[in-house]
């Protein structure tokens, strides 16, 4: 498909622990470009140019990593990593 990309980028909230996110972007009807996060659906945005989308998914991906944090500090689950 000519109209889909699929980026890989670093999100990195902090330097002791950066994540890799797959985030494809691909141009809708309407002509936005859309993009969605593939480990975290809930991250989708769009923008008029692929630039623009970018830094929305950006943001998207970090908004949606602050409020996984929070719902794990309400919940006081423990998280453990193997």
């Amino acid at each position: 498909m000519r109209d889909a990309y699929v980026l890989y980028f670093r999100y990195v909230k902090s330097t002791m622990n950066p994540s890799l996110y797959h985030v494809k972007i691909r141009k809708g009807r309407d002509g936005y470009y859309v993009a969605q996060c593939k480990e975290l659906p809930a991250a989708i945005t769009q923008g008029k140019t692929r630039k623009e989308a970018l830094e929305n998914i950006k943001e998207a991906i970090g908004l949606v990593l602050e409020d996984m944090q929070a719902e794990i500090r309400e919940k006081k689950l423990v998280v453990v990593e193997a």
